[in-house]
């Protein structure tokens, strides 16, 4: 399991062009989407519907690395929005992990 997440987290970064110093939230993302992967071993079921035993919501799910833009609120003639990259899924809270592009900072919006 370990080279599989390794190969995922390596095409993943990769792919888009994010620095190798992500590969913490890339990894923390790809099990994530591993648990929600149904699998032929639990009859075709996602390991997330075999814990909880409520189908899998697949509508918050997200392309790794996709431009984000976050809203902030400035003086008048400031920028409205921040340039983000999507690098993740926060625990227990309903949001997304955004590394912020111009500085190399991660936020959780």
């Amino acid at each position: 399991m370990n080279r599989t997440f390794l190969e995922r987290v390596r095409c993943m970064i990769l792919s888009v062009g994010l620095p190798k110093t992500l590969c913490g939230e890339a990894t923390v993302t790809t099990v994530y989407l591993i648990n929600r992967c149904p699998s032929s071993t639990i009859g075709f079921k996602t390991p997330i519907e075999m814990w909880s035993g409520k189908p899998t919501d697949y509508s918050i799910l997200k392309v790794f690395g996709s431009l984000a833009f976050v809203h902030t609120r400035q003086d008048k003639l400031d920028p409205r929005a921040i340039i983000c990259a999507f690098i993740g899924y926060p625990t227990g809270i309903k949001g997304y992990k955004l590394w912020r592009v111009d500085q190399g900072v991660p936020n959780s919006v």
